[in-house]
């Protein structure tokens, strides 16, 4: 079943830029319509129209901005796409579905560069909600452009201004917090990932937190987005390479 549900998946896939012909996919995967809805929504947990309707819907947040003449940052911050799978464990399969961050970068970056990045995606209050933190302070604002926005239900709210980073690099585990006018966040990790390289001229070191968020996000019409209990993670990264 779960490969029936791939095909149709991808079949679905290449064809969200026109018309989906239900009739037409159910025919060929030798099924009624009926039939072919009734499954994708016990597999899928959601009707075949609302999955189209989602993906149709959802959007990124995509950034474009030079460091000089020759150096240029582009990436893409594709922060709730929706996931499925399968996980085996000591031999036993389990399904599972949810949501993934995809961070999509085709850029010549500086010899030395500095970042920090947050990033979670989880439905509160019935609404999928997806977060993307770019750097704090000004460092964070490359040529006025702001690498911090959020979708709601897959459509991007932009957040402008830079955003402010407060945590101890003494104790990673403590809270950290990030705000500016539109965004009242608080990060409590439960594990820090770290890593550190150094082959003199290539160096890397990097903390990156994985937890649970707290807090609110507010939307370009004004409204305030709840975001208590989405898990993900916030780093700092230093490199030279």
């Amino acid at each position: 079943m779960i490969a029936e549900l791939n095909r149709l998946i991808d079949a679905v896939e290449a064809r969200l830029t026109e018309d989906v012909d239900i009739a037409g996919l159910a025919a060929a995967a030798g099924t009624t319509e009926y039939h072919l809805r009734r499954m994708f929504s016990s597999l899928a947990g959601m009707p075949l129209s609302e999955y189209i309707r989602r993906r149709r819907m959802n959007e990124a947040l995509g950034i474009a901005s030079p460091h000089s003449r020759r150096l240029v940052d582009y990436t893409v911050k594709d922060v709730d796409r929706p996931t499925r799978g399968i996980v085996t464990i000591d031999g036993v399969e389990h399904e599972i579905t949810g949501f993934g961050v995809l961070d999509h970068a085709r850029s010549r970056g500086r010899y030395r560069t500095d970042w920090n990045w947050g990033a979670a995606v989880g439905e509160v209050d019935g609404r999928r909600v997806g977060i993307n933190l770019g750097g704090g302070g000004a460092d964070g604002m490359r040529n006025g452009i702001s690498h911090t926005g959020f979708t709601v239900d897959g459509r991007v709210h932009k957040i402008p201004t830079a955003l402010e980073w407060d945590f101890d690099p003494s104790d990673w585990m403590r809270p950290w917090r990030m705000s500016t006018d539109r965004v009242e966040l608080e990060f409590t990790p439960f594990y820090d990932r770290y890593a550190h390289t150094d082959f003199l001229i290539i160096r890397s070191t990097t903390h990156q937190c994985f937890g649970t968020f707290s807090g609110r996000v507010q939307t370009d019409e004004g409204e305030w987005i709840r975001v208590d209990g989405l898990e993900g993670w916030a780093e700092d990264v230093h490199n030279r390479w």
